[in-house]
């Protein structure tokens, strides 16, 4: 909630802070580094607070082709890249309708501007116990398979090299950067499987079990309604406090 830590930074320190929750449905790291660009070109952000979960996803997000620069398309991370041709393909295929729409001037409708302050959504919706049960049932096996899965060094070195780009491009703006822990439901491992590589670029901020195992606190399997969402704003305001 990002309005509610905004409130409770001034109440508690007396200073303007910004706050503003960015975020895309799916996943794929390589998109972190598209939002990340795009928001450098407009505002000089102090601190990122980026979203981590269970484990890195090993595969490209969807719309990045049609959203990063020409040359996070054209020159990607390469190597363990299993999106690779398909990046390349929807790239070049929708740059070239692009600017075919512009030479027989039929520009396509731009889309509404959203100029909302604030990105949370918010959500009163109470997950169902019973289905919550049988998720939490079904990630603890999940959880064991993943654990004893080989060559987990191959398939995360495409997330990890965007981590490590977006660590570096921070770095050259004087950005603070940290990490949140936010699984799914009933998820067994109190810790991010790639920790590791999130200590090598920052501090890695794990919620509290009252907040992440209360089915009270869930809209659905995969994210907080209002209750959990303000419970975990709560407990963000003395970590950002102190930063």
């Amino acid at each position: 909630m990002d309005q509610l830590l905004e409130d409770s930074l001034l109440k508690k320190t007396n200073d303007s802070i910004a706050v503003l929750t960015l975020g895309y449905c799916r996943l794929g790291r390589n998109l972190s580094l598209v939002l990340l660009k795009d928001l450098l070109k407009h505002k000089n952000p102090k601190t990122l607070v980026l979203e981590v979960r269970e484990d890195e996803n090993r595969y490209s997000h969807p719309v990045f082709p049609y959203l990063a620069e020409r040359e996070d398309v054209f020159q990607p991370v390469m190597l363990f890249n299993p999106d690779l041709i398909k990046d390349l393909y929807l790239g070049v295929r929708t740059r070239f309708e692009y600017h075919q729409r512009k030479w027989l001037n039929n520009h396509p409708e731009a889309y509404p501007a959203d100029y909302r302050s604030y990105g949370y959504g918010s959500s009163q919706r109470l997950a169902d116990s019973t289905f919550l049960r049988q998720k939490k049932a079904e990630r603890i096996i999940r959880a064991e398979r993943k654990l004893k899965e080989g060559g987990r060094d191959f398939h995360m070195r495409f997330p990890r090299a965007y981590l490590k780009k977006i660590a570096q491009l921070v770095a050259t703006h004087g950005i603070q950067l940290y990490f949140l822990y936010l699984p799914e439901y009933g998820w067994p491992l109190r810790e991010p499987m790639e920790l590791a590589t999130y200590r090598q670029y920052g501090e890695v901020w794990i919620p509290p079990a009252d907040i992440l195992d209360n089915p009270k606190h869930w809209m659905d399997d995969g994210h907080l309604n209002d209750e959990g969402a303000r419970a975990l704003s709560g407990w963000l305001v003395s970590l950002l406090q102190g930063n």
